[in-house]
């Protein structure tokens, strides 16, 4: 237990998770939005005046957005929970070489804010960053007039943003492997002369995170529209405000699978149901499906879930919700029957190949598992004395979170690379520990 509680760089690499010896009954402040954190980030640096970000996650990805926005400009500080960010008026004034990490919606959306800069910008990412899709999004910006040239490797970054005046207009989007590329011409829309309609061939990867952006538009004062495949967003000068980020959905999502499996557990998640609507949050109702119990509260915000001893087998489409399917299979470990997890088909292209990995480490710790196309079928262990395992190391947060889960009912299992975790959640393993004796 003690380990957990260290300072993340000195956590054991591996971390061995100690089962829980019974239920636990807990509040946790889980930390800000990561995909309305990243968003908010590129709209308060295209404002005109101060912005202030309350309850904004503090992790890898926000913090390379907020950097790489400050060299292109943009003021940044960081005040009493809050990140406080100077405007540029639509148009940032530097460039730079940016280095945007693992972040795959960071890197997608400073493309498109690059191109808003009147200087050149050469942006990079990590090795598996680089491997990562890029070329999509960069062909969309090229059809509204993007300077855009591939520095080693045709399609993948690192990339140079020459200075130029972007049109608006109409663009035909095809189907991408991410929703990400879309959302990022979204937020530089109302920076554009005439705005933009994105007029999509089929129905978009990923649409509840499109509907996201909508949202946060929505909330900074740009109207906008959209039928399902057509997306309008008008020309209009972005004004600071104060934006209250809600609690992250995604990583809310670990300690509701824990208290489901966990009979007679219970655990508090203030400020859950702040809009926007985050879509990991749909899998509340998966959970209660599962067996999993709502108690009342005061706040219509707030959400209190207990163990009810029973996990049943279920069936999900994950396609609007991909981040938070991890979870959901190692959760359907515990099951008491088969589950079927489907519309997994963008795990393959993320920090790892999430798809590859589930079917890995869901098979050490003793389940059936096949993989078919973009479909994942479970079959929980059998009884029988559970074989140590280590799983990873996927440089992966959300695989090293998800099964860190799993090992508070599963013995024996350890996490390779735990610090990989600082990608969206620092504090988790904090939080984990206080799970332990704190009923």
């Amino acid at each position: 237990m003690n380990d957990y509680r260290k300072p993340l760089a000195d956590i054991p690499d591996p971390l061995v998770i100690q089962p829980l010896e019974g239920p636990f009954s807990l509040s946790i402040q889980v930390p800000g939005s990561k995909s309305i954190s990243t968003r908010a980030c590129i709209l308060a640096a295209l404002s005109e005046g101060e912005s202030r970000l309350e309850g904004m996650l503090e992790a890898d990805d926000c913090d390379r957005i907020l950097v790489a926005l400050e060299q292109l400009g943009a003021g940044v500080q960081r005040e009493d929970g809050a990140v406080v960010v100077h405007g540029t008026g639509g148009r940032f004034p530097q460039g730079g070489r940016l280095f945007m990490g693992d972040g795959g919606a960071p890197t997608r959306f400073m493309i498109a804010a690059a191109c808003l800069a009147d200087e050149p910008v050469e942006i990079d990412g990590s090795q598996r960053m680089r491997e990562r899709e890029v070329s999509e999004g960069v062909q969309l910006l090229q059809a509204l007039g993007a300077r855009i040239t591939w520095i080693e490797e045709e399609g993948r970054l690192p990339l140079r943003v020459e200075p130029t005046l972007l049109t608006g207009g109409t663009i035909d989007v095809p189907v991408t492997s991410s929703s990400q590329f879309i959302s990022a011409i979204m937020l530089i829309a109302p920076c554009l002369p005439g705005g933009i309609r994105l007029r999509m061939s089929s129905p978009p990867t990923s649409p509840s995170y499109i509907e996201m952006t909508r949202e946060t538009l929505a909330a900074w004062g740009v109207e906008n529209d959209s039928d399902g495949r057509d997306v309008l967003i008008p020309r209009k000068t972005l004004q600071g405000r104060v934006l209250p980020i809600p609690p992250d959905a995604s990583s809310a999502l670990y300690w509701m699978a824990a208290a489901t499996m966990i009979p007679d557990a219970e655990i508090h998640l203030p400020g859950f149901l702040l809009p926007p609507r985050q879509p990991d949050a749909a899998l509340l109702d998966v959970l209660q499906i599962m067996g999993a119990g709502r108690i009342p509260t005061d706040s219509p915000h707030d959400l209190s879930l207990r163990g009810t001893g029973t996990c049943r087998g279920f069936s999900l489409d994950a396609r609007s919700c991909p981040d938070g399917a991890l979870a959901m299979a190692a959760l359907a470990a515990t099951a008491e029957g088969p589950s079927r997890i489907s519309g997994l088909q963008t795990l393959r292209t993320k920090e790892c190949d999430r798809l590859a990995a589930l079917e890995h480490d869901l098979a050490a710790v003793g389940c059936g598992v096949r993989v078919e196309k973009e479909e994942l079928f479970i079959d929980p262990p059998g009884v029988g004395d559970p074989v140590p395992v280590t799983l990873g190391p996927w440089n992966d947060h959300r695989m090293v979170m998800s099964f860190a889960i799993l090992g508070l009912c599963r013995p024996g299992i350890s996490i390779a690379d735990p610090t990989s975790v600082s990608k969206s959640y620092p504090g988790f393993f904090e939080d984990l520990s206080r799970l332990y004796g704190s009923r």
